[in-house]
């Protein structure tokens, strides 16, 4: 695993509906490499 949380680098405080977001999500090495998935509202 990892030895820290992966990061998410992008976030705003507030959206609006249509809004497109450009966010970027970094996760340090690891052995096995980390699997990172992006859910929105539950959906992957």
């Amino acid at each position: 695993l990892p030895s820290q949380r992966p990061t998410i680098h992008g976030l705003q405080r507030k959206y609006q509906i249509g809004d497109t977001l450009k966010l970027n999500c970094t996760s340090g090495k690891s052995r096995p490499p980390a699997n990172l998935t992006w859910y929105v509202n539950d959906r992957q």
